[in-house]
Protein backbone atom coordinates (compact mmCIF):
# COMPACT_ATOMS: atom_id res chain seq x y z
CA UNK A 1 0.00 0.00 0.00
CA UNK A 2 1.30 3.65 -0.87
CA UNK A 3 0.65 5.38 2.31
CA UNK A 4 1.05 8.40 0.85
CA UNK A 5 -2.32 9.16 -0.01
CA UNK A 6 -3.43 8.80 3.70
CA UNK A 7 -1.02 10.81 4.80
CA UNK A 8 -2.32 13.30 2.37
CA UNK A 9 -5.95 12.70 3.56
CA UNK A 10 -5.65 13.10 7.03
CA UNK A 11 -3.17 16.14 6.71
CA UNK A 12 -6.01 17.99 4.23
CA UNK A 13 -8.70 16.89 7.10
CA UNK A 14 -6.60 19.04 9.36
CA UNK A 15 -2.95 21.12 9.06
CA UNK A 16 -2.42 20.08 12.42
CA UNK A 17 -1.70 16.21 11.62
CA UNK A 18 1.72 15.81 11.11
CA UNK A 19 3.82 12.70 9.79
CA UNK A 20 7.49 12.99 10.06
CA UNK A 21 9.54 10.33 7.65
CA UNK A 22 10.92 7.30 10.02
CA UNK A 23 14.39 6.83 9.23
CA UNK A 24 15.15 3.24 9.28
CA UNK A 25 13.67 0.35 10.79
CA UNK A 26 12.63 -0.01 14.26
CA UNK A 27 12.96 -3.20 16.15
CA UNK A 28 10.42 -4.18 18.76
CA UNK A 29 7.65 -3.45 16.26
CA UNK A 30 5.36 -6.67 15.38
CA UNK A 31 5.40 -7.09 11.77
CA UNK A 32 1.90 -6.10 11.16
CA UNK A 33 2.19 -2.76 11.49
CA UNK A 34 5.90 -2.16 10.29
CA UNK A 35 5.55 -1.73 6.85
CA UNK A 36 3.58 1.56 8.29
CA UNK A 37 5.65 2.77 10.48
CA UNK A 38 8.87 1.77 9.26
CA UNK A 39 8.10 4.14 6.48
CA UNK A 40 6.21 7.02 8.83
CA UNK A 41 5.56 8.16 12.09
CA UNK A 42 2.52 10.24 13.06
CA UNK A 43 4.06 12.58 15.52
CA UNK A 44 0.21 14.38 16.11
CA UNK A 45 -2.09 12.90 14.52
CA UNK A 46 -6.37 12.42 15.35
CA UNK A 47 -8.30 11.47 12.84
CA UNK A 48 -12.05 12.71 12.95
CA UNK A 49 -14.78 9.44 11.67
CA UNK A 50 -18.48 10.43 10.28
CA UNK A 51 -19.82 9.76 13.96
CA UNK A 52 -17.57 12.74 15.38
CA UNK A 53 -15.42 10.27 17.28
CA UNK A 54 -11.71 10.31 17.18
CA UNK A 55 -9.22 7.94 16.37
CA UNK A 56 -5.10 9.13 17.86
CA UNK A 57 -2.10 7.81 16.38
CA UNK A 58 0.92 7.87 18.36
CA UNK A 59 4.81 8.11 17.52
CA UNK A 60 7.02 5.88 17.70
CA UNK A 61 8.63 7.34 19.99
CA UNK A 62 5.62 7.01 22.82
CA UNK A 63 4.66 3.48 21.26
CA UNK A 64 6.01 1.24 24.54
CA UNK A 65 4.72 3.85 27.11
CA UNK A 66 1.38 3.10 25.53
CA UNK A 67 2.18 -0.46 26.01
CA UNK A 68 2.77 0.35 29.65
CA UNK A 69 -0.73 1.83 29.93
CA UNK A 70 -2.74 0.10 28.44
CA UNK A 71 -0.95 -3.42 29.68
CA UNK A 72 -2.11 -5.12 26.15
CA UNK A 73 -2.53 -9.35 26.92
CA UNK A 74 0.43 -11.16 25.48
CA UNK A 75 0.40 -10.97 21.58
CA UNK A 76 -1.13 -7.70 21.24
CA UNK A 77 0.78 -4.18 20.41
CA UNK A 78 -1.07 -0.82 20.89
CA UNK A 79 -0.62 1.48 18.53
CA UNK A 80 -3.28 3.93 18.27
CA UNK A 81 -6.75 4.42 20.50
CA UNK A 82 -10.32 5.22 19.38
CA UNK A 83 -11.87 7.29 22.19
CA UNK A 84 -9.66 5.99 24.50
CA UNK A 85 -10.46 2.44 23.49
CA UNK A 86 -6.86 0.64 22.55
CA UNK A 87 -6.29 -0.29 18.91
CA UNK A 88 -4.03 -2.97 18.36
CA UNK A 89 -2.39 -5.28 16.58
CA UNK A 90 -2.69 -8.97 17.15
CA UNK A 91 -0.81 -11.02 14.90
CA UNK A 92 -1.39 -9.39 11.37
CA UNK A 93 -5.41 -8.65 12.57
CA UNK A 94 -5.69 -5.17 13.96
CA UNK A 95 -8.51 -5.21 17.16
CA UNK A 96 -9.48 -2.95 19.71
CA UNK A 97 -11.17 -3.91 23.19
CA UNK A 98 -13.11 -1.35 25.78
CA UNK A 99 -10.47 -0.01 27.77
CA UNK A 100 -10.97 -0.11 31.91
CA UNK A 101 -13.54 -3.13 31.71
CA UNK A 102 -13.20 -6.03 33.79
CA UNK A 103 -14.38 -8.46 31.09
CA UNK A 104 -11.85 -7.85 27.88
CA UNK A 105 -13.69 -9.01 24.19
CA UNK A 106 -11.63 -8.50 21.64
CA UNK A 107 -13.29 -7.14 18.54
CA UNK A 108 -11.84 -7.50 14.79
CA UNK A 109 -11.53 -4.61 13.42
CA UNK A 110 -9.49 -5.26 9.59
CA UNK A 111 -7.23 -7.74 8.74
CA UNK A 112 -4.33 -5.96 8.43
CA UNK A 113 -3.21 -2.50 8.95
CA UNK A 114 -3.62 -1.52 4.83
CA UNK A 115 -7.55 -3.12 5.57
CA UNK A 116 -7.16 -0.89 8.93
CA UNK A 117 -6.23 2.37 6.84
CA UNK A 118 -8.89 1.94 4.30
CA UNK A 119 -11.81 1.59 7.04
CA UNK A 120 -10.31 4.65 8.14
CA UNK A 121 -10.18 6.81 5.69
CA UNK A 122 -13.59 5.46 4.18
CA UNK A 123 -14.80 6.58 7.90
CA UNK A 124 -13.19 9.99 7.81
CA UNK A 125 -15.37 13.46 8.12
CA UNK A 126 -15.28 15.17 4.70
Amino acid sequence: MDYRQFITTVMAQDERNIFSISLGSWEGLPKAIQPFFNEFSPDDVEVILNDMTSIKLFPLSELYSLQEEYKPAKGLYVFATHEGDPIACRGEEIVTWSHGSHYISIEKLADSIDAWISMVVLNMKK
